[in-house]
């Protein structure tokens, strides 16, 4: 299991750097807010949304090892406008596609 939360976490770090020069450009600010054997977090914020990625193992959560979320302010209250979720079984690809989507909805690409 642990195993599956450092592939996890290896995925979400390298596909960070192979597009950091895209979130740079489009104003992506990046902070790794935690970062430990078991436990990843990291923010991403722009003018008007922020973003977060978690990896742990989530036990009871609606996801397996890794979550997605993207908010914006709405009407002064936080909005969920983008979330994706793994489950058992989640391939590679699948985490790489879901961090491209959340980039997307926080630079209103495709809106």
């Amino acid at each position: 299991m642990m195993d599956r939360i450092q592939r996890v976490k290896t995925i979400v770090r390298e596909w960070l750097l192979e597009h950091s020069d895209i979130l740079v450009a489009q104003g992506v600010q990046t902070e790794m807010v935690a970062d430990n054997e078991d436990y990843l977090r990291i923010i991403l914020e722009t003018e008007d949304r922020m973003g977060e990625i978690v990896v742990e193992d989530a036990g009871f959560a609606p996801y397996n090892f890794f979550k997605i979320e993207v908010a914006q302010i709405v009407d002064d209250r936080a909005e969920i406008v983008m979330a994706w979720y793994d489950k058992d079984g989640t391939d590679d690809d699948a985490y790489r596609e879901a961090l491209k989507n959340g980039v997307d909805t926080l630079i209103h690409i495709g809106e």
